[in-house]
């Protein structure tokens, strides 16, 4: 099972690699910007996830901006991840914004839970 998390913040991070590594069938990427994330994309067209994970607030441009990006420039690697959006933030046009996207399975707030991920890897 392959994740993409994109998040610019470092302990967050860290939490998220602990928890992946309490399944053994995760192999997790990490991506610090949005700009990161599309250029790998564009260059490894041959890297398919199962997941991704978007915090809305990223450097550069914002992770919604992401998506509409990733939307934009229809990625065929991406046609079967389920997209989330990860967010601490509870602003509500944030949340509704995130899930006006097609794309975008659901709103999710961070940090990923055990729980969580074992619902979504069922």
């Amino acid at each position: 099972m392959r994740i993409h998390l994109i998040e610019d913040d470092n302990t967050t991070n860290q939490l998220h690699a602990m928890l992946f590594e309490l399944f053994p069938n995760i192999s997790a990427e990490f991506y610090v910007t949005g700009a990161d994330y599309l250029e790998h994309l564009q260059t490894h067209e041959e890297d398919v996830p199962h997941f991704v994970f978007v915090d809305i607030r990223l450097p550069e441009f914002s992770g919604l901006d992401l998506i509409e990006k990733i939307i934009q420039s229809h990625f065929n690697q991406l046609d079967n991840a389920r997209i989330f959006v990860l967010s601490s933030t509870l602003l509500r046009h944030d949340i509704e914004r995130a899930k006006s996207f097609n794309i975008v399975e659901d709103f999710i707030e961070k940090p990923l839970t055990h729980a969580k991920l074992k619902e979504l890897l069922v």
